[in-house]
């Protein structure tokens, strides 16, 4: 049975760090474009394996299959790449972004259409990427911001929270809580100030318990303490804090590349709602033809068909993107070879 790629590792160097990665080609014939993918939050590996599901092999290998080449890596600290994720910021990634889109020039040759593929925060990496250099000849994101990241966090917790029929105070709590903490995080203020809060939180959690569980758990003050380092250990960050205090208002309108911007109708983690509105905004504000915002039906945040769209349900969907997804990016991708590819 004959496959439609080839894979071959290779590493390269990004800023300050060595990276590897895999690229995958057509088999058969060469390619038409070439794309370099960039993964969401959390320390990924270059598969980017959400409960099960492998989004950048099964993309990587889809893309192939229409003739566009790929680079996908492990991002920092994980695999065979050096570094630490959480100690580098969205502009790291920016400038990694592009060491790897140049190596991928020079895997392949100049002169094919080349630009950046990035899912969720991948999608801001992507932005920033493009606006630090001219040399992005396009962009194409996968439920990526389109409104503030701290937007987003505060919607996809509420949103999160009623798909799991949360009641509505706990919801509110949480709100709460999360936008204190982003209001710390943007601040000079120390995150000890959250003690309070967190402390506030162990006693409405203990008092929703059941008597059982109560009586088991009566160090409320140690239970609070244990809360504030687990959220810390993630928020309080280089990565997280320049994360939630990106905006694509402030770099989308200044792009000159072309951008393909997908979201899915089901998406709790990024909402179409608001975040394709956003996007679609900064894009007629840099006044951009070649560009194109879609909402896919019936997806969620891993463009898989969904029913309520809670990563909760993840592990139960099919491990494969919704029919016309990775065929709507390469044609997407493609087009763009019969127009210029600066392009607005």
């Amino acid at each position: 049975m004959q496959i439609g790629y080839q894979e071959r590792n290779i590493s390269y160097q990004g800023s300050g760090v060595t990276l590897g990665g895999t690229l995958t080609v057509p088999a058969d014939s060469a390619p038409r474009a070439a794309v370099l993918l960039l993964t969401g939050s959390g320390a990924q590996d270059r598969e980017y394996t959400m409960s099960g599901f492998a989004l950048f092999r099964t993309l990587a290998r889809g893309l192939a299959e229409h003739g566009i080449a790929s680079l996908r890596a492990d991002d920092r600290g994980v695999g065979s790449s050096g570094g630490s994720m959480p100690a580098s910021t969205l502009e790291d990634f920016a400038k990694d972004a592009l060491a790897g889109l140049g190596t991928l020039r020079v895997q392949l040759g100049t002169g094919l259409p080349s630009g950046l593929l990035g899912h969720s925060e991948g999608g801001a990496v992507a932005q920033l990427a493009a606006a630090m250099s001219g040399s992005v000849e396009f962009i194409v994101t996968l439920a990526g911001p389109g409104v503030a990241v701290e937007a987003n966090i505060l919607a996809q917790t509420e949103l999160i929270g009623r798909a799991n029929a949360h009641p509505d105070a706990q919801i509110r709590r949480d709100v709460e809580l999360l936008a204190a903490i982003l209001g710390v995080l943007r601040s000079s203020a120390s995150v000890e100030t959250l003690r309070p809060l967190f402390l506030a939180k162990a006693r409405e959690d203990v008092a929703a318990m059941s008597p059982e569980m109560r009586r088991a758990l009566t160090d409320i003050p140690r239970h609070a303490d244990v809360l504030f380092r687990q959220q810390m250990k993630m928020m309080d960050t280089r990565w997280f804090r320049s994360l939630a205090a990106y905006d694509p208002a402030a770099v989308v309108p200044s792009l000159a590349c072309p951008i393909l911007a997908l979201y899915g109708e089901r998406d709790l983690q990024a909402p179409a709602f608001i975040n394709a509105e956003g996007m679609r905004a900064a894009l007629e504000q840099a006044g951009h033809t070649a560009s194109s915002v879609r909402i896919v039906p019936g997806v969620n945040h891993l463009f898989q068909i969904a029913r309520s769209g809670s990563p909760a349900e993840y592990p139960s969907l099919a491990k494969e993107f919704a029919p016309g997804v990775v065929s709507s990016i390469a044609e997407w991708i493609l087009s763009l070879s019969a127009k210029p590819a600066m392009e607005q």
